[in-house]
């Protein structure tokens, strides 16, 4: 669908992927995640929406929480993620805020890539 023109929006792509599995093994490399992700595809927007591991599970119900829900890991894997982003550039977004807050610095940071996109199409079609 992506050579058709279509937009892909995905959650949790090839960062969550190198967030999850780096933090739980010394022995499994941000490298050697990267190199298994390769197949995947360079996405053209990537935002990381970062909380605190703490606040995050005091807004979740106790017995929904998950394997990954303890807070020494969420920490590890938030440092990988606030690490990547500031490595690629990415956009990292504060979700302490209210949620219409979070969603208004989304929408901005997503219309301003997809006006790139359009004017780098236009410019090719010309």
């Amino acid at each position: 669908k992506i050579a058709e023109g279509y937009i892909v929006i995905s959650d949790r792509y090839i960062e969550s992927s190198i967030a999850y599995q780096s933090s739980q093994s010394d022995e499994i490399t941000i490298e050697w995640i990267e190199n298994l992700n390769l197949f995947a595809g360079e996405p053209d927007l990537t935002i990381i929406l970062d909380i605190d591991p703490k606040i995050s599970l005091s807004r979740k119900i106790q017995e929904f929480l998950e394997k990954f829900e303890d807070t020494l890991l969420l920490d590890k894997i938030r440092r990988v993620y606030l690490t990547r982003a500031e490595k690629l550039g990415y956009p990292i977004i504060n979700t302490n805020n209210i949620i219409e807050l979070v969603q208004t610095e989304i929408q901005k940071i997503v219309l301003n890539k997809l006006k790139l996109i359009v004017k780098r199409c236009l410019f090719c079609i010309i």
